[in-house]
């Protein structure tokens, strides 16, 4: 938020500086030609400053669009990855029970069989999960969100 103040009054600073140039312009007009080069210089300095200030605010808000960004994503994934584990313990609750004819188990096993090919394919995208989540608590950025996050990968 204040990093979208600064950029709205990007603009205000920009008339700001443009007025303080065209003031120096009359100052220039009423100074000895000994004095030029300093004023001249003070302005140049002056726009480089501004147009460096402008260039790192541009930096820093595409910075924290990435971040938001990246950050947006892990958390839906996060979220994906519980729906998937909620779903994969209702299967492997509804299978649980063992089945007493031959046909019947031969049906729960394939079942779990389907179901343990699920997991393992989860398991790599849990992985790179922990590692986002390890990434954010050492950061310091979104605590709870991480906790969140690792208390789902746990539970994986």
């Amino acid at each position: 938020s204040t990093l979208n103040d600064l950029i709205l009054c990007k603009d205000e600073g920009f008339g700001k500086v443009q007025n303080i140039v065209e003031l120096a312009q009359s100052v220039l007009a009423n100074t000895s030609t000994n004095g030029h080069s300093k004023i001249v210089t003070e302005m140049e300095e002056l726009q480089n400053h501004w147009s460096q200030l402008v260039a790192k605010l541009g930096e820093s808000r595409v910075a924290v669009d990435d971040s938001i960004s990246k950050w947006s994503g892990f958390l839906d994934s996060v979220n994906q990855l519980k729906l998937t584990v909620q779903n994969m313990e209702k299967i492997f609750n509804a299978v649980s029970p063992t089945q007493s004819q031959s046909n019947e188990k031969r049906a729960q096993i394939d079942k779990l069989r389907n179901l343990d090919e699920k997991i393992r394919v989860e398991k790599i995208e849990v992985e790179n999960l922990k590692l986002k989540a390890n990434q954010m608590l050492s950061s310091g950025q979104q605590n709870k969100s991480a906790l969140q996050a690792q208390e789902v990968l746990a539970q994986f």
